[in-house]
């Protein structure tokens, strides 16, 4: 997994002494098919790469986490995943047994940019983008009495908002995995911002197309 949106695959063979590399491009709602069937040593490098990145593998015999816990939140080796993770694992000497509770940190959590690193890697495609893909989100204006300071930040809490309600759109209410999204625009949007968004989604003008 090559960070931002391709997946690299290294393939040796012994008998002809040389190595090919295939590069693909995928994103976090669009899944890969599993190599497995051809190859069946990828079973658990397609598993390591769902654990550590979250790339969905389609019609992989057994895709579930690998290094990590049962009940994980989240991808390590992504980019917009804290380096102290979300929760904390102890032994608690009084209910002898290990206790997973929520991390207490002095400081905010600091939340990556979408619109720098992610799109810096469209311009290597050689085939036409999605439309959905393609077309750009522009930012609504926000009130001026609640603007973050940096422009940015005030994107990055906008994109995230409309990535929820389009992995939802595309992948149905019951797709766990959106609401990573959820939880982004939830830490960083203030309160404001999302019951006038929802109340646009409900009347049918909120600005983007979802």
């Amino acid at each position: 997994m090559h960070y931002g949106d391709r997946v690299v695959y290294i393939l040796l063979s012994l008998r002809y002494n040389a190595r090919i590399r295939v590069k693909t491009y995928t994103d976090e709602l669009t899944p890969l098919d599993s190599i497995c069937s051809v190859f069946a040593g990828a079973n658990w490098y397609e598993r390591e790469i769902w654990d550590m990145y979250g790339v969905f593998f389609a019609n992989h015999p057994d895709l579930r986490r690998i290094l990590t816990d049962y009940g994980f939140d989240g991808h390590p080796f992504r980019k917009d995943f804290p380096l102290s993770g979300f929760t904390e694992v102890r032994y608690d000497d009084e209910l002898q047994r290990v206790v997973i509770e929520p991390l207490e940190m002095t400081q905010e959590f600091h939340h990556l940019l979408q619109t720098t690193l992610f799109l810096f890697y469209r311009s290597f495609l050689t085939f036409p983008l999605p439309v959905n893909m393609a077309e750009e989100v522009k930012l609504q204006t926000a009130p001026f009495d609640a603007r973050f300071p940096n422009q940015n930040q005030t994107r990055n809490c906008w994109q995230n908002y409309v990535d929820y309600h389009r992995c939802h759109k595309i992948k149905g209410e019951d797709y766990e995995p959106c609401d990573y999204f959820k939880r982004v625009f939830r830490s960083i949007c203030p309160n404001a911002w999302v019951e006038k968004w929802d109340s646009q989604m409900e009347e049918g003008v909120f600005a983007a197309k979802i």
